[in-house]
């Protein structure tokens, strides 16, 4: 089950395009007399988004740039907002416009910033509505883009668009309209489906914590002095770190899941493995204690094929007994899994079909060499020796 989980998040689709998308992080870190941050306010940050982005679309080989606060599939937003609680990230509330107070308690989502061609770089797929555009900043209309799960939970039966919606519980705080529906994109693990996404626009809600995107055919080692460069060019103070292809943030998100298939396939193996020794072993014991018995059996017209059948029989007796102890082991605790397992039933029929049929027929293949054996006992030695 862990090997098909791992199989189907290999092929799962993450609701964009990583190919030729190169990443780059930086912090724009909070110095101890805040009065001398340059990065204090909307203003300070959003004209550093600004000239991080020319930078960054001027160098050679880069088709598009953009900035998100979150990398996809990272599960690091330092802004989840409403009940939903990531690595003990701060929660905050969601309120949306003609709701009951009451009915807004339980409501959750994420908030991501992101630059106007943000989901162009990542060849994501706007459902209806528009992106966000260099318009959507600082003193203009609050506006925002929802995923497919975001709409299909809070507005069921009605048109997001040109809803309204409220980070925090203070009502003094400017509501945020609704502009965009994005099909969804795995921004939590590949593994995670379902989560509510909001995102707004990164010049009217600014992030310390900055995540560059670039369209590119060029890798990250070539393209990493030169994203060092122009940020540090820009700030000589600021880190640069993590510069790597989305292919690869990909597959470290599946880093965990995989080393836990290989464990369990290991040790699968090395079970199977010590069975079939375990049964091969104990037939040809049977073989050389009841040589006297096959002996008499093929002076008394005994066939070959009979002497074989009878050993063969014996094997796959002795692993039908265990994988029919297995079979009920395994069905009284797979749901104990179901917190590993993604896109397959913890008591998944062809798995329980598949998997005794394999060790039966390992077993069957173990059973068959003593077996053999057996059959070539010439009975007069065996009579003679007994």
């Amino acid at each position: 089950m862990l090997l098909r989980t791992m199989r189907d998040l290999l092929q799962e689709n993450p609701g964009f395009n990583p190919t030729q998308v190169v990443t780059a992080n930086t912090w724009l870190g909070v110095p101890n007399d805040p009065k001398m941050d340059p990065y204090l306010g909307i203003p300070g940050t959003t004209t550093f988004d600004r000239e991080l982005l020319r930078r960054m679309k001027a160098i050679p080989g880069v088709e598009l740039a953009a900035i998100t606060s979150s990398l996809p599939t990272t599960n690091s937003n330092p802004n989840a907002v409403g009940g939903l609680a990531i690595e003990g990230l701060a929660i905050e509330g969601l309120a949306i416009e003609d709701r009951p107070v009451e009915s807004s308690q339980d409501l959750r989502a994420e908030r991501i910033r992101i630059s106007p061609d943000y989901f162009k770089v990542l060849q994501a797929t706007l459902l209806r509505g528009r992106s966000f555009t260099e318009g959507d900043e600082d003193g203009k209309q609050l506006v925002a883009i929802i995923d497919e799960s975001t709409a299909r939970k809070y507005w069921p039966d009605r048109d997001p668009l040109g809803r309204r919606v409220r980070f925090g519980r203070d009502p003094t705080e400017p509501w945020i309209t609704v502009v965009g529906i994005i099909k969804d994109i795995k921004s939590d693990g590949l593994d995670i489906d379902g989560v509510p996404h909001i995102y707004v626009s990164t010049y009217q809600d600014p992030s310390k914590q900055v995540s560059v995107v670039l369209r590119t055919s060029l890798p990250a080692t070539l393209l990493e002095p030169q994203i060092r460069h122009e940020i540090q060019s820009i700030d000589p103070g600021l880190p640069v770190f993590k510069v790597s292809s989305m292919n690869d943030i990909l597959d470290r998100s599946l880093a965990s899941r995989r080393f836990s298939a290989d464990l369990v396939s290991g040790f699968a193996g090395l079970a199977v493995l010590l069975a079939s020794i375990g049964i091969y072993g104990l037939l040809a014991y049977m073989v050389g204690q009841r040589s006297r018995e096959i002996g008499i059996r093929m002076a008394l017209g005994a066939r070959r094929d009979d002497i074989l059948r009878m050993f063969l029989r014996k094997g796959v007796a002795l692993a039908g007994v265990g994988i029919v102890a297995g079979l009920v082991f395994s069905a009284s605790t797979a749901s104990m899994m179901a917190s590993l397992l993604y896109g397959v039933r913890p008591h998944d029929p062809a798995v329980f079909l598949i998997v005794p049929l394999l060790l039966l027929a390992v077993a069957a293949l173990a059973s068959y060499l003593p077996a053999r054996r057996a059959t070539k006992v010439n009975p007069i030695v065996a009579l003679r020796e007994s």
